[in-house]
This record gives structure tokens, sequence and C-alpha cells, in this order.
């Protein structure tokens, strides 16, 4: 295991500590957030004392997710291209901690009423909406279910549908992790 894994597993342990350690204050400042023991004085310093935590506990989840997605698109194109040479590559990716599946889907310009009034005009013909209900605001194009449909589209080779080009598309890689049973 490389050292970066091991030091992660003990920060990800010291995060846990913190995590219960931060829970049962702030169930003990719910509990006394009333109280004629507080001033308004340490309301106030506590208040901003929440905020500020909030502020870097955010941070850090913000970096974190970063990082994951980022670890998300090397292991899917390094897996991809495992894959290509050897195409019994297994499915998913096994580590000490954890099993990765890749997932790769395709990410799609949607043609807009006003950069590709033709190309949006198609799209919305093939799919049986009227293009002035989707301009007018009173219907929307659920970007997650397109995205699912264009993926699997593009991924058994079939047509695209209309108004949308090939040359739009582009991957988006994600994994789906499950942690193994496994001592820290």
């Amino acid at each position: 295991m490389h050292e970066v894994v091991q030091e992660a597993c003990t920060l990800l342990t010291r995060v846990e500590r913190f995590h219960r350690t931060v829970l049962v204050h702030t169930l003990k400042l719910k509990e006394l957030v009333a109280s004629p023991e507080l001033t308004q004085g340490d309301r106030a310093d506590l208040a901003y004392l929440m905020r500020e935590m909030g502020s870097m506990m955010d941070h850090l989840r913000k970096e974190t997710n970063d990082r994951r997605r980022m670890l998300d698109r090397v292991m899917c194109m390094v897996w991809t291209s495992q894959c290509e040479d050897k195409p019994d590559t297994r499915r998913s990716i096994h580590g000490a901690l954890a099993t990765a599946t890749p997932k790769i889907k395709m990410s799609v310009n949607v043609p807009s009423p006003k950069s590709d009034p033709v190309g949006f005009a198609a799209l919305c013909t093939h799919f049986g909406l009227s293009p002035d209900a989707i301009e007018m605001g009173l219907m929307r194009v659920h970007w997650p279910s397109l995205v699912e449909h264009v993926s699997e589209l593009a991924e058994n080779g079939l047509p695209l549908p209309p108004g949308v080009r090939v040359d739009s598309l582009s991957p988006i890689y994600s994994t789906t992790l499950k942690g193994k049973e496994v001592r820290r």
C-alpha cells in the first residue's frame, strides 16, 4: 500500500474522531441554545464559531470531492486503455480497502434555441416536444435523463437524436465504490 494511502487512512480515522467530537458539541449546544446560562454575547460568539467551522468543513468537502473526481477520471482513463489492450480485463478495480467499478457516460451539448435553432427544433420534434413550450419555460429538458439516453445510444452504436452532434459528445468518468470490511 502506497504511503499516501496509509496517510489517508490515518486522516480518515482522525476525521471520524473529529466528526464525533463536533457532533457531541453541537448536540450539547442544541440543548443550551435557549438557556439563560448563555448571554447574547455567548450566542453571537457561538454563531460566529459555527459559521467558521462550517466554512472550513465545506471547503474540505469541496476539496475532497474534487480529488475524488480527479481519481475517478484517471482510474477510468487507465482502465479504458487497459481494456482496449486486454478485452478480458476485469470490470472492477480492486484495492486493499475498496473496489471501484468504472462508469463512463457520454455528456452531450444540447442545442439551444438561440445558438442552434435548427438543431433545437430537430431535437424537440424527435421527442415530440413543442420548441415554443420549451422556449417559454413551460417545459425543460431533464439533463440526467438525456445524458443517460445519449450514453445508451452511443454505447450501443445507435444513431444520436437529430440536433445532437457527435463532435459534441465527451466522456463523463465516475466510479461506484464499495468499501471492504477491513481493519484500518
